[in-house]
């Protein structure tokens, strides 16, 4: 049974090649772009793949907070407080907590705080997906939210995670999170249909010109 399971976690994991095309696609070119310059970086919300791409490049000297120890931060510390210097940073990273934070714009506002000047803050949060990590789960943001919070930055660059049909087909593929068995299952089903079926997404992808709906935001703006 736990074989099983093991099995059914890795195959679901697979979901994250159509989930987080747009994150990860954003993370690492981002991170390519950056130049020699020796960054000091603050990275909230610890641990996960992201955290670990961060870190291999060697020009970035990282930095992680969280509030929850079992995520082994560096730094045991709410984004709402940080203790740090004003301009202390050169970049911040804040992938998917966003949505998880009950006062965002303070959040954003003490960001704002311990960038440098023209420090960038490079963030993502979800558009259209569904309730995770409840009950801490406050918020969606549209690309007019995000621009309201970021107000204070500039050269504010916004981009949508997947294609509206690549987002209809997230949300049925992310039932494999569902706590029912039943649901897994649909998730698995569509989950290979998606990859039997990749070339349909391509056709859609350019017939569909929309970007009214979305999984969700990437974004980089400068302070």
């Amino acid at each position: 049974m736990n074989f099983l399971k093991y099995i059914f976690i890795k195959i679901a994991n697979l979901s994250k090649l159509f989930s987080r095309k747009g994150l990860n696609k954003f993370i690492k070119n981002e991170i390519f772009l950056l130049d020699n310059k020796n960054y000091k970086a603050l990275t909230i919300g610890s641990g996960g793949d992201t955290e670990k791409f961060i870190k291999k490049n060697r020009n970035i000297n990282l930095i992680s907070i969280d509030i929850n120890k079992n995520k082994k931060p560096d730094i045991l510390m709410d984004v709402n407080e940080l203790k740090f210097d004003e301009n202390s940073f050169d970049l911040v990273f804040l992938f998917e907590v966003l949505e998880h934070l009950p006062n965002p714009q303070n959040a954003i506002d003490q960001i704002y705080k311990v960038l440098k000047p023209s420090g960038i803050i490079f963030l993502s949060t979800p558009f259209a997906l569904e309730i995770h990590g409840a009950p801490n789960d406050f918020y969606r943001f549209s690309k007019h939210g995000i621009l309201h919070l970021l107000s204070r930055f500039k050269n504010i660059q916004i981009k949508e995670r997947n294609t509206y049909f690549e987002s209809i087909n997230v949300l049925l593929i992310r039932l494999i999170q569902s706590s029912y068995f039943s649901d897994r299952i649909i998730g698995l089903f569509f989950l290979f249909l998606s990859i039997i079926f990749l070339p349909i997404t391509f056709i859609f992808n350019f017939l569909i010109r929309s970007k009214s709906l979305t999984t969700g935001y990437v974004c980089k703006a400068n302070k």
